[in-house]
């Protein structure tokens, strides 16, 4: 099983939960999927109902987690499935607001998180960990410290 991601608190009224994407999956699952949700020696699984991004946060929506109180009982799960695809980022265009950088080049993983191997368009790479990344309409937005481009 691959961790991509970590529950974090309710958010609203109506069971949703705000989770913390560990891995770019995340963003990727929909309806249906089911996660194993682990927690010392707690386990879950729970079907996706809905999937959504909220800022650098990803909002989750599980079929029969209906209320505030269902989704505060899920704090502090970690959150797995049982693969995870990330060669559907590689080609994808990154961007820090209006300016281009470049294209994912590669996926790598590394201990508690994923970092983005992307080709600037001016030659040469950036790696840039996932966590300074948030997946919008089939581009990577990116908002990185001042120092990593020359790095």
């Amino acid at each position: 099983m691959n961790l991509i991601g970590r529950v974090l608190r309710p958010h609203g009224r109506r069971g949703y939960i705000r989770a913390l994407p560990i891995k770019p999956s995340l963003y990727e699952k929909g309806e249906g999927t089911i996660f194993k949700l682990k927690r010392r020696e707690e386990n879950l699984s729970l079907v996706v109902e809905e999937v959504k991004p909220h800022g650098k946060f990803v909002l989750i929506k599980f079929k029969g987690i209906n209320t505030i109180e269902d989704a505060e009982n899920l704090r502090g799960f970690d959150i797995y499935v049982e693969e995870v695809e990330e060669e559907g980022y590689i080609g994808m265009e990154v961007w820090e607001g209006k300016r281009f950088i470049g294209k994912v080049k590669d996926v790598m993983e590394i201990p508690m998180n994923t970092v983005l191997v992307v080709e600037k368009k001016e030659g040469g790479e950036i790696l840039i960990p996932f966590s300074f990344c948030e997946v919008k309409s089939k581009k990577i937005m990116v908002s990185l410290p001042n120092g990593l481009e020359e790095i």
